[in-house]
């Protein structure tokens, strides 16, 4: 993979462990080296542990992207009217 392909929030895999997460940070180190870290989905049944809560930083070339994850596109959300009272306040004037 290279840098210019991956974006935060992307599914990505690990090819040599298999491990599948969202890419949460990017680290580009003085010498060159670009680290990824995946940070791993938690199944619904499934309590945070140490390895599941931090994420797992691995080289950018043993990488490859699997999905959008979090970058996929919006749904329109219809918004519903709650009848409630609204609040107009004053600019304030400086």
């Amino acid at each position: 993979m290279e840098e210019a392909d991956l974006k935060l929030g992307d599914l990505i895999e690990d090819r040599v462990t298999g491990i599948k997460g969202v890419a949460t940070a990017k680290t580009t180190f003085l010498n060159g080296c670009i680290q990824v870290e995946i940070t791993p989905k938690l199944d619904k049944d499934e309590k945070p542990s140490p390895e599941k809560a931090f994420g797992i930083s691995i080289d950018i070339q043993q990488l490859k992207r699997v999905g959008n994850g979090l970058n996929s596109p919006a749904k329109k959300i219809k918004k519903k009217k709650t009848g409630g009272p609204t609040r107009v306040l004053p600019r304030r004037a400086y």
